[in-house]
């Protein structure tokens, strides 16, 4: 069994007084010029389907081999062209197959088309294909396959005056202060037709933020992460998508003589802990607000102040803090400003 223009090769052994000669049959007549052990069908069409079979013969007589059948697949598709609406549908795909011992299988590359009533067939048949409904504004378009017969799927997009429409984009913002209270806001107006409320949900970096499914985003402290925010609007028919707003920290107010006498005694606090023997490691993070370091400390059993620098920690067992703190740069003293989750 060989498909519609793949070729086939057959081949012959026998064993007798030399010399033997060949002669290949197809369907009881002789092949001309097939006189070797081996015959070739470089491109095999329906039309070389059928038996095959070859006579060896030498002085004292002739053999006639056993007859090989060959089934030749070949397959038809329609319709090759399907065309859906916004809110999708179902199409019914015919395949024809050049005999009944084909089979064929429908290959779906599309995660918006489910093909129904099996994949897989034998000879002539048929399947279904559902398309899900476009929520977008964009049309598409993909491909079904039946033993390399492609059949075109193509999908229209949902009328722009349908969608939703954002009469309000959420703005980013700059923080300046820790614990700084922020929100972001969306307005989307509905299509009159639409009965259902719009649904919201909003993203961070890309990932949906757990709970986040108002128009109003609440943030604060440290929950409110630097990176991109954005909201999809959603509707019974389609979705809408918000600009990003992008939430930053200032860090433009940096004294350069504050970072680097922050990063030495960060060192010298490290260093005078060692040889106290209380271990640990201080990390100095070199985002600002203000003219004052935000820094992150390690695990301590309480806060302290050395000679050599500043050392504020967390206590043991306790949740992770982050404080704010600065070294001045005159008097190399600590001054604890506060803390905030």
């Amino acid at each position: 069994m060989v498909r519609a223009g793949s070729g086939a090769f057959f081949r012959i052994v026998a064993t007798g007084r030399v010399p033997l000669k060949y002669q290949w049959q197809f369907n009881g007549a002789n092949l001309p010029g097939a006189t070797n052990a081996w015959l070739s069908l470089k491109s095999g069409g329906v039309s070389d389907a059928g038996t095959y079979r070859a006579l060896v013969s030498n002085a004292l007589g002739t053999a006639t081999s056993e007859a090989a059948t060959l089934t030749v697949c070949d397959f038809a598709v329609s319709p090759t062209n399907a065309a859906f609406n916004f809110q999708g549908g179902s199409s019914n795909i015919n395949v024809a197959a050049s005999s009944g011992a084909c089979p064929w299988t429908v290959e779906n590359p599309n995660d918006w088309v489910v093909v129904q009533l099996g994949t897989d067939g034998l000879g002539s048949g048929s399947f279904h294909c559902l398309v899900a409904a476009n929520r977008t504004a964009a049309s598409r378009s993909g491909i079904l396959t039946v033993e390399g017969r492609m059949i075109t799927l193509e999908q229209a997009g949902v009328p722009q005056e349908l969608l939703p429409q954002i009469t309000r984009q959420p703005k980013g913002k700059t923080l300046k202060k820790p614990g700084e209270k922020i929100a972001l806001h969306v307005d989307i107006k509905a299509h009159p037709k639409t009965i259902r409320p719009i649904t919201y949900q909003w993203y961070f970096n890309g990932a949906a933020i757990p709970g986040a499914t108002r128009a109003k985003l609440k943030l604060k402290g440290v929950a409110a992460q630097a990176g991109d925010y954005h909201v999809v609007g959603s509707s019974p028919f389609g979705d809408v998508t918000s600009a990003t707003a992008a939430i930053g920290f200032r860090t433009d107010l940096i004294d350069p003589r504050l970072a680097r006498v922050s990063r030495a005694r960060s060192e010298q606090v490290v260093a005078a802990d060692a040889r106290a023997g209380i271990g640990g490691r201080l990390d100095v993070c070199l985002k600002m607000w203000g003219r004052h370091l935000v820094c992150r400390f390690g695990r301590h059993p309480a806060a302290r102040k050395t000679g050599q620098g500043c050392l504020i920690n967390r206590q043991a067992g306790s949740l992770p803090h982050i404080f704010r703190h600065a070294l001045s740069a005159a008097d190399g003293a600590c001054h604890d400003i506060d803390q905030f989750r």
